[in-house]
């Protein structure tokens, strides 16, 4: 089902094939939980994904998306419930402590965000999300060259979310006191992506900011 969803490039289309393939066999489980990721209204997106798990309680993809749903509508608790689920359906799955590191995260619970994407790390070490998150964390606690060693190691593996990675690393490398690198850093995030507040602050650096 991951794989499926990591594929997607023609949303409407899913959502059509879905539709028939719940008109075919109402209980095509996988079919509910793919149509969910092509909703837009929360209250459907959990109706679909309530449905898929209700119909195959035992796959652990359904209860990890209905986690990521849950953490956007900030139900934090109930979304640890549906990811500490997956994770015991799937214990060797990286993806699932690195989702759960970030709803600890968000309960500020900020020790137990950082092993759990160490987790993830040592389950896959290619996970570029992981190390950024995990660096990203290390900064706000200080620790700064744990940080940065993360941060630059996610930008190595993977650049889809370079702009926000980058950003990150440039407040790591002023409090490192490497003010010429950060700058570059805020020039390189403004450049990928220049509909960002960031890019403000990167046109001239008289109007640096670190806010």
């Amino acid at each position: 089902l991951a794989k499926d969803i990591g594929t997607v490039t023609d949303w409407p289309a899913v959502f059509a094939d879905c539709e028939a393939r719940i008109k075919a066999d109402p209980q095509d489980a996988v079919a509910y939980a793919l149509r969910a990721e092509c909703r837009a209204q929360h209250e459907l997106v959990q109706a679909d994904h309530r449905r898929a798990i209700e119909l195959d309680p035992n796959r652990a993809w359904f209860h990890a998306l209905a986690a990521r749903v849950l953490v956007y509508k900030g139900q934090t608790d109930e979304a640890m419930r549906e990811v500490e689920i997956a994770i015991a359906l799937r214990p060797e799955c990286g993806w699932f402590y690195s989702w759960r590191g970030e709803i600890h995260r968000r309960q500020a619970s900020f020790k137990d965000a950082i092993a759990d994407q160490s987790q993830a790390i040592a389950l896959n070490d290619r996970d570029s999300r992981a190390y950024a998150w995990r660096g990203s964390l290390r900064g706000m606690l200080g620790d700064l060259k744990e940080a940065r060693q993360d941060l630059d190691r996610s930008l190595e593996l993977d650049t889809e979310y370079a702009s926000w990675i980058l950003s990150e690393r440039r407040h790591v490398r002023w409090s490192l006191k490497d003010f010429d690198g950060a700058w570059e850093d805020l020039r390189q995030a403004a450049r990928r992506d220049p509909r960002h507040s960031f890019s403000k602050n990167a046109e001239g650096r008289k109007d640096f900011s670190w806010g």
